[in-house]
């Protein structure tokens, strides 16, 4: 594809991904629709937590140069304790099964949630169904990179942990400061571009019904190939993401905590979620049709809106002036 001759946008998406949202949630309103897409919302955000709205605490170190207060000895011996280790085997295998399902659970709700939106209508069984292949393999992908970044991030732990393991003791110095100060930046960087290339795996394989392996390459050559824009959705993404947080918060205390309550708050704030499914998919489509999700659509079953009928309705287009011949066909 030639650059010079595709304008990829970046704030007229945002524009058609607010119209969009309202034709999909209010034209008309459609309370059971509405459910049915909040709770494939709901499932698409199983795998990053996102819609779980749970909160927890974490405590660490004292900095007095020992971990907490607690005698290493003591530790050890607790530590050695066989009903000790039984019980934190028994958690751990409670937790990763856990973790797993709401993995798989999720990448398979990310298709659903992407085809409610694709295809303006709220359905759970066909596209469970449909988009089984798809959802397993970018459940297996996803696993994989978690287990790389697990590594990647024990790794890093293991010059801070090893005065602990030596002596029991977990000292603070001048080069953990400076080791911290290089090693935490490259982390953020390389999560920040995962985090870029795995939210258009999904669309990719979504439209083309391609293997994750595959719509991994395509993101990454696309990255590469149109760093600027990416970088442009990138830093206006974090912007929407933040005007997002703050929204749910403020909603949050209108509603006295009731939207941060598992699958009710993702009813509530549907229509950012739909919004922000929306922007990418508008986004990604102006690389070409081979990105476009609207692209190749079967009609669907009847009662349901086919591409053809709802394109009587002329939602704004992606993009300003777009070329005659070289431009993904209207939003349906």
């Amino acid at each position: 594809m030639d650059a010079t001759a595709r304008r990829i946008e970046i704030f007229a998406p945002f524009t058609a991904a607010f119209d969009y949202t309202k034709l999909v949630l209010f034209q008309p309103f459609d309370l059971t629709k509405w459910l049915t897409i909040g709770f494939a919302a709901f499932l698409a955000g199983l795998a990053d937590g996102t819609r779980l709205n749970f909160s927890g605490g974490w405590s660490g170190p004292d900095f007095t140069g020992k971990w907490f207060s607690a005698d290493s000895t003591g530790v050890a011996e607790q530590f050695a304790s066989p009903l000790f280790v039984a019980l934190m085997v028994a958690i751990g295998i409670v937790v990763l099964v856990v973790i797993l399902l709401f993995m798989w659970l999720g990448a398979r709700g990310r298709f659903m949630f992407i085809d409610c939106v694709v295809r303006n209508r709220g359905a759970i069984e066909e596209p469970w169904r449909e988009y089984r292949r798809e959802g397993n393999g970018l459940f297996l992908l996803m696993l994989v990179a978690g287990v790389i970044w697990l590594l990647l991030f024990a790794l890093l732990a293991l010059p801070l942990l090893i005065p602990f393991f030596q002596g029991g003791e977990f000292s603070f110095g001048i080069w953990q400061i400076v080791y911290l100060l290089t090693a935490v930046p490259v982390v953020i960087v390389l999560s920040v571009i995962w985090m870029l290339i795995a939210w258009f795996i999904a669309p990719v394989m979504y439209r083309q019904r391609c293997s994750a392996l595959a719509a991994l390459r395509q993101v990454v050559n696309l990255i590469g190939e149109y760093p600027v824009p990416f970088i442009l959705y990138l830093l206006f993404a974090v912007v929407l993401l933040v005007a997002g947080g703050l929204t749910t918060c403020l909603v949050s205390c209108v509603t006295c905590c009731i939207a941060l309550l598992p699958y009710i708050g993702t009813v509530i704030l549907l229509p950012l979620y739909t919004f922000y499914y929306s922007y990418t998919l508008l986004f990604l489509r102006q690389f070409g049709p081979e990105y476009d999700a609207w692209t190749g659509l079967l009609p669907l079953e009847q009662g349901t809106p086919a591409m053809e009928q709802t394109v009587e309705q002329e939602p704004p287009p992606v993009e300003e002036n777009p070329p005659p011949s070289d431009e993904p066909p209207p939003l349906p």
